[in-house]
């Protein structure tokens, strides 16, 4: 992808350093995502994920609707154009949505951002006259696959390169209910490659989606198990999971929490054409979740209209471990915030943080290789 992406020294930056994590103390955990993580940006059936007989990505397309804050969002993610070696042995053009492998690569990733590797970069996308900054990574073939492994998911190379080929080419926006958009790019808008003769070898840099950038900057993240999110059988258990590091903060007795079935439809899949239906997924995602300890039991209530069930109100009590799990994440994230506080009052007194940073200002370098 014909792109420049150089590299900056500014306040996201600064936001990204409190984006870090202990590699000691903190090498199980990673950070979930507020909205972004929430909402089901992934196609699950294999099925599913390749389309056929389709000419345009126009018509490759789903969306999925959550409520963050008081306001309805909705995300529309747009299939990848990609080539692949067909039955016959030749390259043929598909549509390909990003689905579990795209997923796993996108948390490996993020887990490295966490260990102070990434760097902010100034970029400009296609079609766009003004340059805005994004996190950037870099990385080897070899790392992504040995911690897959690791994680107990097994893809080979070609594989990792084709999931990272569909997030650079895999469209993803967000829009609010009054139409304004609040983040529209390719989940990975920048990917280059630097061959080497073997492939594990080969080199990568992406730079993530706009939305992960701003919500970094904005410290709307919060600890969590990372190895959990490579353990779950069901992935709607996973997104369950993710909502609830973001949202139940403070989960524990007497503190439980309460969510409609409709409103993680909306948000993870196309509703069936039977309640029921969706309510069978739901519950398999709960019992997963009693399953992993992440809830120790939950009540289903029925809602009704003139007799008729409309919708489907779940009641969560969390397990011990994830209300303890939730309170040592609320005090990593009062202290994130508190020094993301004091270095903006420090920005705004005019004093400088990084003397090195202030002799540097003006100054990019080009991407690694």
């Amino acid at each position: 992808m014909a792109m420049n992406a150089n590299k900056v020294q500014n306040d996201v930056q600064l936001a990204l350093d409190l984006f870090g994590l202990d590699p000691l103390i903190d090498k199980d955990f990673t950070h979930t995502l507020s909205l972004y993580d929430v909402i089901g940006k992934y196609i699950y059936d294999r099925r599913s994920k390749i389309l056929t007989g389709v000419t345009s990505a126009a018509d490759a397309k789903f969306q999925r609707k959550i409520i963050h804050g008081n306001a309805e969002i909705t995300a529309t993610i747009t299939a990848a154009n990609i080539e692949r070696i067909g039955k016959n042995g030749e390259k043929e053009s598909v549509f390909a949505f990003p689905g579990t492998r795209e997923q796993a690569i996108e948390d490996v990733l993020r887990k490295l951002a966490t260990e102070r590797r990434a760097e902010t970069y100034e970029t400009q996308l296609p079609n766009k006259k003004k340059k805005f900054h994004l996190i950037g990574l870099q990385f080897s073939l070899y790392e992504i696959h040995q911690e897959l492994e690791r994680q107990g998911k097994s893809y080979n190379y070609v594989e990792i390169r084709e999931g990272l080929e569909i997030l650079s080419k895999a469209g993803l926006s967000f829009v609010s209910e009054d139409g304004s958009t609040l983040a529209n790019a390719n989940f990975f808008p920048v990917l280059f490659f630097a061959d080497a003769p073997k492939k594990g070898d080969a080199q990568a840099f992406i730079c993530f989606h706009p939305l992960v950038t701003d919500l970094i900057t904005n410290t709307k993240y919060r600890r969590s198990k990372y190895s959990k999110l490579f353990e779950f059988q069901s992935q709607r258990a996973r997104l369950f999971y993710d909502r609830l590091c973001c949202s139940w903060i403070q989960a524990g007795p007497g503190r439980p929490y309460n969510i409609l079935l409709t409103t993680l439809i909306a948000a993870w899949k196309d509703p069936a054409n039977r309640l029921a239906k969706d309510k069978e997924i739901i519950i398999e995602a709960l019992n997963e979740l009693v399953k992993r300890d992440i809830i120790e039991k939950y009540e289903a209530e029925p809602k009704k209209n003139k007799g008729k069930i409309y919708d489907w109100l779940f009641t969560l009590h969390a397990s011990n471990s994830f209300a303890k799990q939730q309170a040592a994440a609320q005090k990593v994230f009062n202290q994130i915030t508190a020094k993301a506080e004091g270095r903006a009052l420090m920005s705004g007194d005019g004093e400088s943080q990084d003397s090195e940073n202030d002799n540097n200002e003006g100054k990019s370098s080009k991407i690694p290789f």
